[in-house]
């Protein structure tokens, strides 16, 4: 290992970020690491590789909702329901993805076409005549009902958004958004967005707020021209290198046997760590010199190497890749999937294979930039319509992005959906 590598092996997440932050600044910039700029021609609306392999996926089950990302919010307090209702307006006017509709051309490939002349209605639903006992199981249902309702890719705006209403100063926002245009840190700035955005519009409904400098075709844009470049290359490389003769299929031994094509049936279970477990946890990622991520993924692998009795498989790991500043507040679809190999085809003890994950997760970073799709046409077999390649369990640790938060005299909370 370099020693920049030992450097950062050993800061933290946060300070390892500030690090790799302050040394990309110091780069020159070239055709290799210039940054994102507005595209040339703003009449063209390119569509990134991951946009590419949810429209694949949608021809193959067109009416499947599996890629659907519904949110709600629980919004109390003296509520103006118009402005509410012009800043979620704002955000679809100022995100030109969110406009967005997919089509095919004479070729058969996908086309992205935005629309100006949008519409969305936010109706409002008044329920606050349910009992006490089922209001919360009324407002699961209907957010759940709409989770389940399938998006036509070729009609635009591919968002859906309704109000509840559940008591006098009560209400529910659903928001429910197409994979292909967003993701989750994206839903993020959503929230933030009509947060601030309802800020400013309760003064001055009439507010026109500043467009954006850049939007998601630009970074579309950008993908494309270094698709082919010797950045992309060598990450490649270093995938062929890591995952070179990984086994195709976990072995989970189900109850009950595939189907031939995935269904995406299945349901949500939830549990809660003990905190005093959770707080065990952190300090013995402490003590390891780990993050807190790297900790569970190992211990995941371990559990994962119990269950199925394989010592050799990979873990799906969803990455941001948000990693250039000027499109950390861009709503779109950037997230990746790296894969990470967990190898227990020889001896290792929990501290030696806590410290391996975590140089793994570390150098996965490093090279994030290969859309997943090209690490699977590289890597991968034939392809099978029965699992997912590479990986068929993914891990992941997120952080809510509030339990409670205020908007003028607004109490705003995230509602679970299932």
């Amino acid at each position: 290992m370099s020693d920049i590598n030992k450097r950062l092996a050993g800061l933290s997440p946060e300070k390892r970020e500030l690090l790799l932050k302050k040394l990309r600044a110091q780069q020159k910039p070239d055709l290799k690491n210039r940054r994102i700029t507005r595209r040339e021609d703003l009449s063209q609306y390119p569509i990134s590789s991951s946009q590419m392999r949810l429209w694949f996926m949608n021809q193959l089950d067109p009416d499947s909702a599996f890629y659907n990302i519904p949110s709600a919010i629980r919004l109390t307090g003296n509520i103006n329901l118009a402005v509410l209702r012009q800043s979620i307006y704002e955000i679809i006017r100022r995100h030109e993805v969110l406009r967005a509709g997919f089509t095919t051309n004479d070729k058969g490939e996908a086309e992205q076409v935005l629309t100006s002349d949008f519409k969305i209605d936010i109706p409002l639903t008044d329920i606050s005549g349910t009992p006490a006992d089922r209001m919360e199981q009324s407002v699961q249902e209907l957010l759940k009902a709409d989770a389940a309702k399938p998006f036509d890719l070729t009609k635009p705006p591919l968002i859906r958004s309704f109000i509840l209403k559940t008591k006098p100063k009560e209400y529910v926002l659903s928001l429910n958004i197409h994979h292909i245009v967003t993701d989750g840190w994206s839903i993020g700035i959503i929230i933030n967005e009509i947060i601030s955005n309802y800020r400013i519009l309760i003064k001055n409904p009439r507010t026109k707020l500043p467009d954006l400098h850049l939007q998601y075709a630009d970074y579309a844009a950008w993908q494309k021209d270094r698709a082919e470049s010797s950045v992309i290359e060598k990450q490649l490389q270093y995938w062929k290198e890591t995952l070179s003769g990984i086994p195709e299929f976990l072995d989970m031994h189900t109850d009950f046997p595939r189907p031939d094509f995935q269904t995406y049936n299945g349901r949500q279970h939830q549990l809660k760590i003990n905190p005093d477990i959770t707080e065990k946890l952190r300090d013995l990622s402490k003590k390891q010199g780990v993050s807190l991520y790297a900790l569970m993924m190992a211990v995941f692998q371990i559990f994962l190497h119990k269950i199925s009795g394989q010592d050799d498989f990979g873990v799906g790991a969803p990455i941001a890749n948000r990693n250039r500043a000027e499109i950390e507040t861009i709503i779109g679809l950037f997230v990746n999937t790296v894969v990470l190999r967990a190898d227990f085809r020889t001896e290792i003890t929990f501290n030696a294979l806590v410290q391996r994950v975590k140089n793994e997760v570390i150098t996965a970073s490093d090279n994030q930039d290969v859309p997943f799709e090209k690490i699977v046409e590289t890597v991968s077999g034939e392809p099978q319509l029965s699992h997912s390649p590479l990986f068929q369990v993914m891990f992941d640790l997120q952080k809510i992005p509030f339990d409670q938060i205020t908007m003028n005299d607004i109490v705003l909370e995230i509602v679970d959906i299932e």
